[in-house]
């Protein structure tokens, strides 16, 4: 955006953060990008709409619970190991005084042929220098191999959280 080259960038965890921010700035000088509904639910002037780079991106939301949540209905019951599109979300934090320990982790996955198709870290809050990792990694935790893996990423990492499998959209799948 040309017309907003002279301006500090703030990055934040989320659009919605990013609103929130906007909405507790009393000065009156700033701005960001979000979503239309988050700029009504904020009150929000919306400076300038649709400047996405790419139209047909998407935004994803994971819903996620202490329980799994069990189905009545067949047909709207999720059983990934049915899908071959199925990713898994698994987060992982690491030792930060081992060298080469994300090289280990991510050895858990090749090791068992298994593709990442997202890496992403994040800092741990209280934790000065500690990180978390989420990956998306093709194929259900139902799966020998998926189980296999994460059986070697547990041995590599200080914590391993299996968030879930879900259905890949078809529209992300090669043609």
């Amino acid at each position: 955006m040309k017309e907003f080259v002279n301006c500090t960038r703030i990055d934040t965890n989320s659009t919605a953060e990013a609103a929130q921010l906007v909405t507790e700035d009393n000065t009156n000088t700033s701005a960001c990008i979000s979503s239309k509904m988050s700029a009504q639910l904020k009150n929000l002037r919306i400076l300038k709409a649709e400047i996405e780079d790419v139209p047909e991106n998407t935004t994803r939301f994971l819903v996620m619970g202490l329980k799994d949540i069990k189905h009545d209905n067949k047909e709207t019951a999720f059983e990934p190991r049915h899908y071959p599109s199925s990713l898994t979300s698994i987060m992982f934090a690491l030792n930060h005084n081992d060298p080469g320990g994300l090289m280990s982790a991510l050895d858990s996955f090749r090791y068992h042929n298994i593709n990442l198709t997202s890496i992403t870290s994040r800092p741990l809050r209280n934790s000065q220098w500690q990180y978390v990792f989420f990956v998306e990694a093709e194929g259900s935790i139902e799966s020998e191999r998926m189980k296999a893996s994460m059986a070697k990423l547990g041995q590599s990492c200080t914590n391993v959280v299996i968030l879930g499998s879900f259905i890949r959209s078809s529209r992300y799948l090669p043609a």
